[in-house]
Parts: C-alpha cells; structure tokens; sequence
C-alpha cells in the first residue's frame, strides 16, 4: 500500500526494519508515486506530495537514521537527473537536497551550478552552501572561476562567505576585482 508506505516513510507511523536496498526500493516507490502528482498542473495539488517528499526528507535526517538518508540522497539524485521530470519538480528536489545533502549530492550539484536554468542553479548554489562536506566549497570555487554574470558572482561570493572558509579568500580576489 503507497499510502502506508508514505507515512512509514515520512515518520507518520511505526515502519518495519529495512536494509539499505529495502530501503532503496521503498523510496524509490515512493518518490515514482509522488512525481507526478508534483508536476501537476494545477499549483494548489502540487502541495501536499510536496510536504510529503519533506517529510521524507525530515524523517530520514533524523538522529541516527543515516542509512535512510543516505539511500533517500541516492533516491533523489538518481531521479533528478531524469531529463523529463519538470522544472517545478526538479526545484524542489535541489531545495530538499539543502535541507538533508552531504557528500553524496556535491557532484550533482556542482553539475547544476552550470545550468541555463537560474532558478535551479541559485538553489544548487543554495544547497551547496549549507552543504557540510568540505568538497562544496571546491565546487562553488570552481563555478566561481568561469563565472561570467556579476550577480552570479555576487551569489556565489556570498555563499563562500557564508561557509566560512579561510582557504577560499585567496580565490575571492581576483573575483573581487573584475
């Protein structure tokens, strides 16, 4: 039942013991349910499915529930990378992404800091931001570098300043002076 799953899921109610791959399957079920009621057409019933991806999220990032945020993580990456899901959708992805993303996301993210997309590469540059692995910081330098628009620049200046790291003032002048 979908509808059990997603509560089990979100945190709702008690869920049996699953292994990594269990897991896999079950949020890969889940969120190949939720699709596409969140690419709906009608704004108002894209909300609901859209609490429910954050629930997931919320409840898999919970203290000592690090195997079901590692295989929601891979879930959701595996799925954003879907060329035909909508920019609504992918969206929100990258913004539940900020909330639960580790490690495991950088590369993904890093790709979308390139994205003809402004919408979705500022809520990579969002996610990125808050991301804690040390690797978020070489990916927002690097989009720094081949930066070309100022308020680009401007956004991803201010997400480095945010993460705090002394390694990158070096790399902040030349950026400072253009």
């Amino acid at each position: 039942d979908t509808e059990a799953l997603l509560r089990q899921l979100g945190g709702t109610t008690d869920a049996p013991d699953r292994n990594v791959a269990q897991l896999t399957q079950a949020y890969q079920k889940a969120i190949e349910h939720l699709l596409p009621l969140m690419g709906a057409e009608e704004v108002e019933s894209r909300y609901q499915p859209q609490i429910m991806l954050q629930d997931m999220g919320s409840n898999a990032s919970r203290p000592g529930a690090e195997k079901e945020r590692q295989a929601l993580a891979k879930v959701m990456l595996n799925t954003l990378e879907q060329a035909t899901m909508p920019d609504t959708v992918r969206h929100w992805f990258v913004l539940q992404l900020q909330r639960m993303g580790q490690a495991e996301s950088v590369p993904a993210l890093a790709k979308l800091l390139a994205s003809e997309d402004t919408h979705l590469r500022d809520f990579a540059r969002r996610a990125l931001e808050m991301n804690p692995d040390p690797q978020a910081t070489a990916a927002l330098e690097l989009a720094l570098v081949s930066a070309k628009e100022s308020t680009w620049k401007i956004g991803l200046i201010s997400a480095l300043g945010t993460r705090g790291s002394q390694d990158s003032v070096k790399k902040l002048s030349p950026a400072l002076k253009d």
